[in-house]
């Protein structure tokens, strides 16, 4: 008898050791600390564990364990003890318990806690307040930069959008790290808080800085600065949320190909490089999407006399001016004007143009002016609606633009940490979400969202572009 109760009792002690190695759970590893670049989870032992079933919890060896644990050996493994558990072994190279413990917690990604980190320029140590009692009345407070106003309006909207997705099951730890411009201090910070997602609005060198360190810790980035795409391509790990400027001209020839069947298409050749780049990145648009004959006039030799002389009298004429200098467009659009009564004109421009101050409205209208941008905010969703009122009542403000791009980052990255765990951008899938801003769609292996808006200035909505062009 006493033989099968010592049997039944060593049966119980080894199924709560296989228990314990097979419920390795987040809250396991939350507490994470640093030792020499060395990372460690602090763990609490729990009552009944032992030394061998919290090794095969981890993957750890146990001498290893104790190189870190002293006091083990001589007081012995208590209930509450907090432990130092390294990550990975260095005593077995062949060792792989970082990955297997990620492949234990990426089964059930909605059940799990994640730690992203929202990356700004806000250059808090360069603030300061002076004594209020100490200013007089000809003392004008400075305004802050627009790059700071910026990067708080991004967070402030991704911090919302982190509030919300609580109701769909993120569970989720928010880091809020002002860059500095220092890839030195970000290091040290990043470090500290160890996380398993980065959105940042930044470029640069700090952004370069970014994708390597992300590439090393094999964390996922989201990039919502302007123009990252060349920044971030090689990196593994990273996507840009927006497109970059040629991408979103090539989206244009795309859309015009499919948009307006039968056309003949125009670009304008100048003098300036970035312009004739643009022309020839609508130009492989055109081509992709099917479109039939593309002229490339020298505009620096002929001007507006020469446009309007290739103009087609029996097709509609799509002209794609890759110009942002007000005074230019104008004289084109002015003389294509004079055509319409001949012509059929439809005339694409950029997304600078929307903010033109002294071309008439009615010639914009004339002359039938498309222009495109990464993004669009339509107004009279509900849901705009009540980002914006909560934006009025929290900050006594409409959100700005960056506010909005912040809303729907931390949006993708919780709808698909959700959907696809911590390595969501490497799933091997095709990657999409609608926001407020823009919809989102990355495909596998893609390092940047090719959707862009198209709409008429003067109308209040965009194009319905998913709808009636199809790739």
């Amino acid at each position: 008898m006493r033989a099968i109760k010592i049997i039944l009792f060593l049966i119980g002690v080894l199924l709560t050791q296989f228990s314990y190695s097979q419920t390795l759970t987040k809250k396991d590893t939350a507490d994470v600390r640093f030792l020499n670049s060395r990372k460690f989870y602090i763990y609490k032992v729990e009552k009944g564990e032992t030394l061998f079933s919290i090794s095969q919890k981890f993957h750890i060896p146990q001498e290893e364990i104790l190189e870190f644990n002293k006091d083990v050996n001589q007081q012995g493994l208590k209930a509450k003890t907090k432990l130092w558990i390294p990550a990975y072994s260095w005593l077995n190279k062949e060792n792989k318990s970082e990955g297997v413990l990620e492949e234990e917690l990426e089964k059930n990604p909605e059940k799990n806690t994640y730690k992203i980190a929202i990356i700004a320029t806000l250059n808090l140590h360069k603030i300061y307040l002076q004594d209020s009692t100490l200013l007089d009345s000809s003392y004008v407070e400075e305004a802050i930069e627009r790059e700071i106003q910026n990067s708080l309006s991004f967070i402030e909207g991704a911090t919302r959008s982190a509030e919300l997705l609580k109701s769909d099951g993120l569970k989720s730890q928010i880091f809020i790290l002002d860059s500095e411009q220092d890839s030195v201090k970000l290091n040290s910070k990043l470090k500290i808080h160890s996380p398993d997602v980065v959105i940042t609005n930044e470029n640069g060198n700090v952004l370069k800085f970014l994708t390597h360190y992300c590439d090393t810790k094999n964390i996922r980035l989201l990039s919502c600065g302007i123009n990252t795409t060349e920044v971030i391509r090689e990196s593994k790990n990273s996507v840009a949320m927006f497109p970059s400027s040629l991408s979103q001209c090539e989206e244009m020839g795309y859309f015009n190909a499919k948009y307006f069947p039968g056309a003949v298409a125009i670009t304008l050749k100048s003098t300036q490089a970035k312009e004739n780049e643009r022309s020839s990145a609508f130009k492989e648009g055109w081509k992709k999407g099917g479109g039939g004959k593309i002229l490339y006039l020298d505009f620096a030799k002929g001007g507006v006399t020469a446009l309007v002389d290739s103009l087609s009298k029996t097709k509609n004429n799509v002209i794609f001016i890759s110009s942002s200098n007000e005074d230019i467009v104008s004289a084109i659009l002015s003389g294509l004007k004079e055509r319409i009564s001949e012509n059929t004109i439809t005339v694409a421009g950029l997304p600078t143009w929307q903010y033109f101050e002294t071309i008439d409205q009615n010639l914009i209208d004339q002359c039938n002016v498309y222009i495109f941008s990464s993004g669009f905010v339509n107004y009279n969703s509900a849901i705009v609606e009540s980002f914006r009122k909560y934006f009025r009542e929290k900050y006594n403000g409409e959100p700005s633009e960056a506010a909005f791009q912040g809303y729907d980052a931390m949006l993708f990255a919780g709808k698909n940490l959700l959907k696809y765990g911590k390595k969501f951008i490497s799933s091997g899938k095709t990657i999409e979400v609608e926001g407020i801003f823009s919809e989102y769609k990355i495909e596998s292996e893609a390092k940047e969202n090719k959707v862009i808006h198209v709409f008429q200035p003067t109308k209040d909505d965009q194009i319905d572009y998913f709808t009636k062009i199809k790739k």
